[in-house]
């Protein structure tokens, strides 16, 4: 069977180090949706932040944001949304203050913290948007709908106690993840990439036979465990990397590039059927480009 539809992840999978999309990646995206096949945007960002780069690659699907918390279509008409409950989000945003951790909290497509400061700045810069500076204590946003929380702690030392205690502590009820060694991300139990890719498969109509994901970190696992084809970034953990089906090359060696062309656009240069994307060959030509780029 043909794959129907492509979901990629941003950070450190689609963007290179420089936060841009290379010209190759993006002529090979192009291609790919020439074929017939979407391709969807699935981040661990609010929409603001990740919409440019769905326009510049002309996709006409979805946006899925927080990681799996909202999905938009292209114009932000909102498809799914799963928001934390209101007193598990309180009582987290608390724990924060107490400990004197730095916070982020999402409203849609806001976020806002206590005070901007250097954490505050430096991940507003990666993103290229600014949040909100509350100057007050973020309890004060209680009633507000909440999609996601962020703690963000530079501290390595820090960063795993607080998320091995949140996990403890929350993790049957909340689900806690991290796209980078800095990220804490919390949303709703349950909520993950994975999930809502699945939701919007069964609304759009695609099996998830026809599904292929790509993918760095912690945060991407249940969505490369869910798709037909996971596919790891070779730069992703190895934990990461051993649950993918796949490993293609690193995001500042065109790796989105290489797997997408290996699957899709080898055996249509032949004049063959792109469905032969499905086959071990062209699955283990993958991996070959991840294994020659760190040999």
């Amino acid at each position: 069977m043909n794959y129907k539809l492509v979901a990629l992840d941003l950070d450190s999978t689609l963007l290179n180090s420089n936060k841009e999309i290379d010209t190759t990646t993006r002529d090979t995206i192009a291609r790919v949706q020439e074929l017939g096949c979407e391709v969807g945007i699935v981040t661990g960002r609010i929409f603001p932040s990740a919409v440019d780069y769905a326009r510049e690659l002309k996709l006409t699907s979805a946006v899925v944001t927080h990681n799996g918390a909202i999905a938009r279509k292209i114009n932000g008409k909102i498809i799914f949304q799963h928001p934390l409950p209101d007193e598990l989000s309180q009582e987290v945003i608390e724990l924060a203050e107490i400990h004197g951790l730095h916070l982020q909290v999402y409203l849609e497509d806001d976020f806002f913290f206590r005070y901007r400061n250097r954490l505050a700045e430096e991940y507003e810069n990666s993103i290229g948007v600014r949040g909100q500076e509350l100057g007050r204590r973020l309890t004060g946003l209680a009633g507000k709908t909440v999609h996601k929380l962020l703690v963000i702690e530079d501290d390595p030392d820090r960063w795993s106690y607080y998320k091995g205690y949140l996990q403890k502590h929350y993790g049957r009820r909340l689900n806690i993840t991290s796209s980078s060694d800095s990220f804490i991300e919390i949303m709703a139990a349950g909520v993950n990439k994975g999930r809502t890719l699945a939701d919007l498969c069964r609304e759009w109509g695609y099996q998830q036979s026809e599904v292929v994901a790509i993918g760095d970190n912690y945060n991407d696992c249940e969505m490369l465990e869910w798709a037909e084809l996971g596919i790891a970034m070779a730069n992703a953990p190895e934990e990461v990397r051993a649950l993918a089906d796949r490993i293609t090359a690193d995001n500042d060696n065109q790796g989105v590039a290489r797997a997408l062309e290996y699957l899709f656009l080898a055996d249509a240069e032949t004049g063959e059927s792109s469905k032969k994307g499905n086959s071990e060959t062209s699955r283990d030509r993958v991996e070959q480009a991840a294994e020659s780029e760190n040999s």
